[in-house]
């Protein structure tokens, strides 16, 4: 038996579409959540609902870190490492047939050149992983959001192109 390959829109379907879901659906949890206990608590209080809603407790521009934040974190860092790990694949095996063609493959990063070393990706992807996460902690809330899902999207492009273009999906782990 040969290497199985996933078909790239499979793969855009399988991991993308609900990567990019989750993201905007926790997003949307988070703050739906801060409405609901509002509401429980109005409901609550001493002199019951008065028909008028309480002023805001906390700004919508929270500095809050939450479990929806890490999950988007998380999320953009599986994202990444793949992209990474197929650099690596794609490097490591430069020339392949894919159909009747041939396709060498090229890393597409113009700071890493065409042809970086193992070293380079890790410490590139490394101090990307890092710095994502740096500028996630310093916005607040919902600029984090926007960052977080966008660059999910931006690197399940990535990934989808590389499994598109190169025939399959590959990964060359550690």
């Amino acid at each position: 038996m040969g290497r199985q390959r996933l078909n790239p829109s499979a793969f855009g379907r399988i991991v993308l579409g609900p990567a990019l879901l989750l993201g905007a659906t926790l997003a949307a949890a988070s703050d739906a959540s801060e409405d609901t206990v509002r509401e429980a608590l109005v409901q609550l209080s001493p002199g019951g609902p008065s028909g008028s809603t309480p002023a805001r407790t906390t700004s919508p521009w929270s500095w809050e870190w939450t479990w929806v934040d890490t999950t988007l974190e998380l999320t953009y860092a599986s994202v990444q490492f793949i992209d990474w790990m197929q650099t690596r694949y794609f490097l490591q095996n430069p020339v392949q047939r894919v159909g009747p063609y041939t396709v060498i493959h090229r890393e597409g990063n113009p700071i890493l050149g065409p042809n970086p070393s193992r070293a380079e990706l890790a410490v590139w992807n490394i101090a990307a992983l890092a710095a994502h996460a740096a500028i996630a902690r310093a916005l607040p809330n919902p600029l984090r959001r926007i960052w977080q899902v966008a660059w999910i999207g931006i690197e399940g492009g990535v990934v989808a192109h590389n499994a598109s273009v190169y025939g399959g999906f590959h990964l060359d782990l550690p």
